[in-house]
């Protein structure tokens, strides 16, 4: 694909001389020249060392790696091209390096803002394990809205995502400040008039769904994201869900809830703003998503029930909205160490399942999907074996067939969702 992006490569090559480095890194996914800035360097005659050893959803054992390389090929200048896994290991190759180092983003998608932004996401052994530093914000960024032409139909559809996400959060945030809401209420004021044009394909919509997302990341800059952000990165890590696309649900069932829920009269309020500024309301978000095929919600996570105290009662209000709104509920039980060590963990299970499905017909239930993710086996070190997550599975089939029959019993598909070693 050629890409008409003359000008930003211009712009890119005027930054270059500017700071006159010596060495570039140069951070980006293997397919590293597809627009043209790689080349770019290599036309001015500076050394550069390429850095692609990273994953999507970036590892900090990888950020290592490439702050290594950054310090044995003695880089003076960061040059980052790409989406946000591309820009946050730029980012934390910086604050690995406890360097000064300058660092140009050209950012390849309309969605995460991490152009603009102080944090850097990454994982540890697959737990988040984010940074935030204000000396991380990349000093320069080129705004080449032509790289949006090689995003296929779905990135686009979760990118933009991301960015409508981000300025709702932003705009709810309890750091919320005048500021970051001007910037929450371009970005989705550019939201509503470009994204389905986007998803069509309208080139024109290219700029102002790039600058949608830069606003979106200057407002969660000042503000930060709230909770639908940290409940999607396990949907993300650990169940393979685009980031947007978690994202987005865990928005729309949170909204829904706030609404149902709202304790104070300024929350009353700041909900109503939300729904003007943003043209949508809980169930037209979720009308959206189903209609992008995001079919799928997690409900009952277990740092949704110990962080913040969802009960039994709550978790089947949830399930009974997610079937009423035609999502496909993935359902999570499972119990502490102290539960298992006392040898009452399928007692404890079964009873949260149970009140889960209470009152549901047997051809509600058979739309659900269950899933065992032990506590105890979630980011601390213990693995169940194979004989705990069978045995468990076993009774939970025991109790389908006992009460909704064997069909149910043998069809429901059953996950196990805990930490898993080669020994088991």
């Amino acid at each position: 694909m050629k890409y008409d992006n003359e000008k930003f490569i211009s712009q890119f090559k005027d930054i270059i001389e500017k700071e006159n480095p010596k060495k570039i890194l140069f951070v980006a996914s293997n397919d590293h020249d597809r627009y043209g800035y790689r080349s770019a360097i290599d036309s001015m005659n500076i050394d550069c060392a390429a850095f692609s050893d990273f994953e999507p959803c970036p590892e900090v054992s990888s950020v290592k790696k490439g702050t290594e390389l950054f310090k044995n090929e003695n880089c003076d200048f960061i040059v980052t091209v790409g989406g946000g896994s591309a820009m946050d290991v730029a980012k934390a190759i910086k604050l690995f390096a406890e360097s000064d180092v300058k660092i140009l983003a050209v950012p390849t998608t309309a969605g995460t803002g991490a152009e603009v932004t102080r944090f850097a996401v990454l994982y540890n052994n697959g737990d988040k394990e984010s940074v935030s530093s204000y000396d991380i914000i990349p000093d320069y960024a080129v705004f080449d809205y032509s790289t949006l032409a090689s995003l296929p139909h779905y990135q686009r559809i979760v990118t933009g995502l991301d960015a409508f996400s981000h300025s709702i959060e932003a705009y709810w945030s309890l750091n919320a400040t005048d500021e970051s809401r001007e910037y929450s209420a371009q970005s989705l004021e550019l939201f509503n008039e470009w994204y389905r044009k986007y998803l069509d394909d309208d080139k024109a919509s290219y700029e102002p769904m790039m600058r949608c997302s830069e606003l979106a990341g200057k407002a969660i800059n000042i503000a930060r994201t709230a909770a639908p952000h940290a409940m999607s990165y396990k949907l993300h890590k650990l169940k393979g869900y685009s980031h947007g696309q978690a994202v987005a649900l865990c928005l729309a069932y949170i909204w829904q809830y706030m609404l149902e829920n709202c304790p104070t009269a300024e929350l009353e309020i700041l909900l109503a703003e939300t729904q003007i500024i943003s043209g949508f309301t809980p169930e037209s978000l979720s009308n959206m998503l189903k209609e992008f095929g995001v079919s799928y919600v997690l409900i009952g996570h277990s740092e949704r029930r110990g962080i913040f105290g969802e009960s039994d009662e709550l978790i089947k209000e949830k399930l009974r909205k997610a079937l009423a709104g035609g999502f496909k509920p993935i359902l999570c039980i499972g119990e502490a160490w102290e539960i298992r060590e006392k040898g009452e963990a399928l007692a404890y299970c079964l009873k949260q399942l149970e009140s889960a499905f209470n009152d549901l017909s047997a051809s509600e239930v058979q739309k659900v999907i269950v899933a065992y993710e032990p506590i105890w086996a979630i980011g601390s070190g213990k693995s169940a074996t194979a004989e705990d997550a069978e045995e468990m599975l076993k009774g939970i089939r025991q109790y389908l067939n006992n009460n909704y029959g064997a069909e149910i019993a043998n069809e429901m598909p059953l996950l196990y969702g805990g930490s898993v070693k080669p020994e088991n």
